[in-house]
Order: C-alpha cells, then structure tokens, then sequence
C-alpha cells in the first residue's frame, strides 16, 4: 500500500495541519483558476519505487499509481479530519426533511428581518446622497461584512476588521492587536445580539470580540478548533453561533459563554470543503466543493439527508420556508440551478435548470416582497432571473440583463433587488415593474456585500471601502 502525507507546521499551533493544496483543493474535472475555487493539483506525481506491482490487469501503471494515491489522500483526509457519519436513516426522508426544516427548539431558529411596505419614495427612485458616503476601511480587499443598527462591521485581506458608525461616517475601533487577531484574511463575521463580533478567517481562527476596544477571545482551541480556514459565520438571536470551513464540517459555538465553554458540537458530513452555510429560521444547509448539500438538524447535532447537485462546486444556496412553500436551491459552478421540495422527496429535485450558461451560479437568493415569494437567481454571466413559484420555474417572470461583469451579491429590500458586479456596479431592481429603476457607481472594482437597514444601504468591496447611502 502507498502511503501519502503531506504536512506543514503552523506557528500557531503544536500539531501538523495537513497542506490544504494537496487534500482541500481537488477540483471537478475540467475546471479551472476562477472566483471560489482552490488552485488545481499538479497532474503529475512522483510514485514510490515498486508501485507499478499494485496495478491490477488492464490497466496502466500511471492509471494505478494515480488511483492509489487519490484513495490514500481520501484515507488520510478522513483520518485527520475524522469520517463522515451515514445520513440518519428514515422510514419517510421527507417527513424528517421537513421536520428539520420547521419546529425545534426555539434558540436554535435564525429569525431574518422582515422589510415591510411601503417604504421611502427614494428606495424606487434613488438615495437622497447620490454620491454615498465613504468609509475607508482598509487598502486591501473587504471579503466581509455584517450591519447592526448604525454600526457596520468589515473585515478583509488585510487580516483586520474595522467598525464604523455608518449614519456618520466615522470610524469606531479597528480589531486588531498584537494579542488578538487573525494572521489570515477575514473571510466572514457577524455581530451577536449583545453586541459582540464573531469573525472567522483562513487562518482557521474564530475570534469573538468584545464591544469595546480591541480585545477578544479565540473560540479556537486544540480539541475543538477547525482545522482549515472558515468560510462563513452566521449568528442568531440568541447568540447561538455556526462556522463552516475547508476542514468539511460545521460547528456549533453558544457565544454566551466564556471562551473555553463556548463549543457545543460538530456537524460532519461534508467529504470536500464546505463553501457555502445557510440558516434561515430552523433550515440549516451547507453547500461544499464537491457540489454536494447536507441538510441539517441542530437539535440532534445529525445531517438529515443529502442533496446532490448537476455537478460541480456549488456556489450559492437559498431556502423558501414558510407555511406554502418548502423548497431549497443550491446554484453551481456549471451554471444550473437545483431545487427540492422537502416535503414530498427531498432526494428528487423538483427543477434542475442551467440558467447561467458559461459560468457559476454566484447568488440564489429567495425572498418574500409585498407578502409574495420570489426566486432570484445570478451568475457570472452577467444576467440574474425573476421566479414566482406560483407560476412554476419553467420560465422567469423577470430576466435582467443590465450587468456588465460578473455579479457577485444579491440582496432584497421589499420589492427592491440590489446587485453588485465585479465593475463597481450597484443596481436597483423593481420587482414589481420588473424594471431597473437605477444604478449607483458605489466603487471601481467588484462590490462583494450588499445589506440595508429601515433608511440606509451599506456596501463594500475589493476597494477597500464601505459606502452608505440614504433613502428618505
């Protein structure tokens, strides 16, 4: 048997940590260098002397070589990172879908702010300050960031987060020290309902701040630590916390407590990086690498089913959970949208569309405007699509091709759909109308994040900037 280990030493911590290009960065066949997607191993790999005697009849020795060393890399990922459990069996898979999906416990819910009509005259017609108001966050890309109240949370590669008042313009505190920090790009964070900041990076690190200063504590310790960068936090009303990573899992943390009480279980069910985390209401779902979604139920800490994609990484996931409609969407890097509904077979996708041709599927996002539920799709190339379940997903009831360049975020505000493009780009779309009631020139290089509050709209990006614009 050939064995295969590739390790590197970190200074943070006193064990090995397996090097993420050779074991978490397989890519699908045919795939190449683009946004969200790990660098492709090398094709071509030095064998042990006498591996050619392990090949098997009809085939070749390289062919052999090649599937030894992938069934050795999988042996040694499962071996560090730990296996994946079964799916929990069940004599009606949907029934246990839709439980997962709909009742629990209370503090494990994540309640999204419901916008309510009608709103300001300005969100149809435009800010009150066309030209926004800047905040210079940093000299290095914004990959993140999260509003709460007047105060916007950014954090990016300059491996800082900064926090500012956004009403005004005015810097509160940067989070970074030389006893607290990230050694590694921030690639996501989030404020607790107490005020705290949750923020998670590459260098696997999750570090919980406190509301004031620049002091924190790291969530990461040896026996509960990821062990790969986190790709995503989301945090709920009741500080109750998830963090995905490159590791293959999710965990859960109780930001209530102190540091070294705060972790309370692992999700694992993942076999590639997990890229991608929803959590709205009691629906919690992950999407990773290998275009592969598990659904999860947080009470008993257990994946409840599995949800394959067309193939590919995925590249955003969406839920529509409420009393009619119990759906969930999962867009990947070959342009086609999946979507199940829980409540019959969550195993048989109710629609599979390659609506973006050519590129990934960078946003699906479900959202209700005006009482009614719709489906808005966005890929990389350039075009977003408009569904109304009601009608079906056979034909979008808007198709909006007014980008330029790739659009990376989606976000809804009553019947307004903001969209951010790699130019700088910031569009407003009328649902209702289905027109683009305008656009704003909110930067020079790609708007990654997009949130709004009852009279403000909060963006940042690869500037290095945050802009704030008011609606009246």
């Amino acid at each position: 048997k050939v064995t295969v280990s590739v390790l590197y030493w970190s200074h943070r911590a006193t064990v090995p940590v397996i090097e993420r290009s050779a074991l978490l960065m397989p890519l699908a066949s045919g795939s190449g260098a683009g946004r969200g997607r790990g660098v492709a191993p090398t094709t071509r790999a030095v064998a042990p002397a006498g591996a050619g005697a392990l090949a098997p009849r009809g085939t070749t020795s390289t062919t052999a070589k090649a599937q030894g060393i992938r069934e050795d890399m999988a042996a040694l990922n499962d071996e560090y990172f730990g296996r994946a459990p079964p799916v929990a069996n069940s004599a009606d898979p949907a029934a246990a879908a839709t439980a997962a999906t709909q009742g629990g416990r209370p503090e494990l819910a994540r309640t999204l702010r419901d916008v309510r009509m009608p709103l300001a005259p300005s969100w149809a017609a435009g800010p009150a300050n066309a030209e926004g108001r800047l905040m210079d966050a940093s000299d290095a890309n914004l990959l993140c960031m999260d509003v709460r109240g007047d105060l916007v949370v950014a954090g990016g590669a300059d491996h800082g987060l900064t926090v500012w008042n956004h009403r005004k313009g005015t810097k509160e505190r940067t989070l970074f020290s030389k006893r607290c920090g990230h050694t590694e790009w921030v690639t996501s964070c989030a404020f607790t309902p107490d005020g705290k900041i949750l923020s998670g990076g590459m260098d696997s690190a999750l570090w919980l701040w406190n509301r004031a200063g620049a002091t924190g504590d790291c969530l990461s310790h040896p026996s509960e630590t990821h062990r790969a960068g986190i790709s995503n936090v989301a945090v709920n009303d009741s500080g109750i916390a998830l963090s995905s990573s490159y590791d293959r899992t999710v965990k859960v943390w109780n930001t209530n407590q102190r540091a070294n009480n705060a972790f309370l279980g692992t999700l694992s069910g993942h076999k590639q990086p997990v890229m991608h985390l929803l959590w709205r209401g009691h629906t919690v779902m992950s999407g990773d690498r290998q275009g592969v979604c598990v659904l999860w139920d947080l009470e008993r800490m257990a994946s409840v089913t599995t949800l394959p994609t067309s193939g590919g990484q995925v590249g955003s996931i969406g839920a529509m959970i409420d009393d009619e409609f119990h759906l969930l969407f999962a867009g990947d890097q070959n342009g086609t949208v999946t979507g199940w509904d829980v409540r019959t077979d969550p195993k048989r996708p109710m629609m599979q569309k390659k609506l973006h041709p050519g590129g990934v599927v960078s946003s699906v996002h479900a959202t209700t405007m005006n009482s009614d539920n719709f489906l808005i799709t966005a890929g990389a190339d350039k075009v977003m699509h408009c569904f109304d379940p009601r009608s079906g997903f056979d034909q979008p009831l808007f198709t909006w091709t007014d980008h330029r360049d790739f659009i990376y975020g989606v976000h809804s505000h009553a019947n307004m759909v903001f969209s951010s493009g790699g130019n700088g780009w910031l569009l407003a779309h009328d649902a209702d109308s289905g027109k683009c009631a305008y656009g704003l020139g909110a930067g020079k290089n790609a708007m990654r994040c997009i949130d709004t509050t009852d009279d403000r709209l909060v963006c940042a990006g690869d500037d290095g900037k945050i802009m704030a614009y008011d609606f009246v």
